[in-house]
């Protein structure tokens, strides 16, 4: 089961979309450092991440206008006590 979700999403969508819509609800937010993001991603910038819940679902937004050109593969986790 996906319990886990990122997203790259815009300033405008988050209260828009997100909370509006899909009642997101923020837990955490915070300023990845323009470091770690051209580290990590290859953008000079500094996004806001932000955390929270919709849906059973947890969502990382990923605030940001750039184009991030560096993705990472995307893994599915499953427990080994659930049945297939």
């Amino acid at each position: 089961m996906i319990n886990h979700i990122e997203l790259q999403v815009i300033k405008e969508d988050v209260e828009n979309f997100y909370v509006d819509i899909f009642n997101f609800k923020i837990t955490k937010t915070f300023l990845l450092s323009n470091e770690n993001t051209t580290n990590i991603f290859s953008i000079n910038e500094s996004p806001t991440i932000i955390y929270g819940t919709c849906c059973d679902f947890e969502l990382e937004l990923f605030v940001s206008k750039s184009n991030v050109k560096k993705h990472f593969p995307i893994y599915v986790y499953k427990p080994k006590n659930l049945k297939k």
